[in-house]
């Protein structure tokens, strides 16, 4: 994966296309849904974003054991919000990330990854109750 790929299909197209693959496989119900006037950011950043959100559907995948998977991109004036939200059995966020082996470690790659391009992530989880991840990357890096 090239950055050539997120300037060719843009951050919404990129992972419009992921959730397609998802839906295909006949094992997602998938929804996809974009709000206010969307735009474009850096393209490094939008990279970074977009492999966290692969990141994110990697782990419904390999983990949850869900059916659907949803994802929101909420363009806001100053921030683009990313939700993505699948219905699977979920985790306890707080064992997970104690444990001192690699369980976890996507995790925290994900955050690490956040500070670096000036973002968040919240992750919500709970045994039986579906994964939610909250992406916000400010329109405008303050540097």
């Amino acid at each position: 994966l090239n950055p050539d790929f997120i300037s060719e299909l843009g951050l919404y197209g990129a992972i419009e296309q992921q959730l397609q693959l998802l839906q295909k496989t006949g094992e997602y119900k998938t929804a996809f849904m974009v709000t206010g006037d969307t735009y474009k950011t850096d393209q490094q950043r939008e990279l970074v974003v977009f492999r966290i959100v692969q990141e994110l559907l990697n782990n419904t995948v390999k983990h949850a054991a869900a059916n659907e998977v949803s994802i929101t991109m909420d363009y806001q004036a100053n921030q683009l919000v990313i939700t993505v939200h699948d219905n699977g059995k979920g985790f306890d966020i707080d064992a997970m990330q104690s444990v001192q082996n690699n369980n976890g470690l996507g995790l925290r790659n994900m955050l690490s990854r956040m500070i670096l391009i000036k973002g968040f992530i919240t992750i919500n989880s709970k045994p039986m109750e579906g994964t939610t991840a909250v992406i916000e990357l400010p329109k405008q890096l303050n540097l």
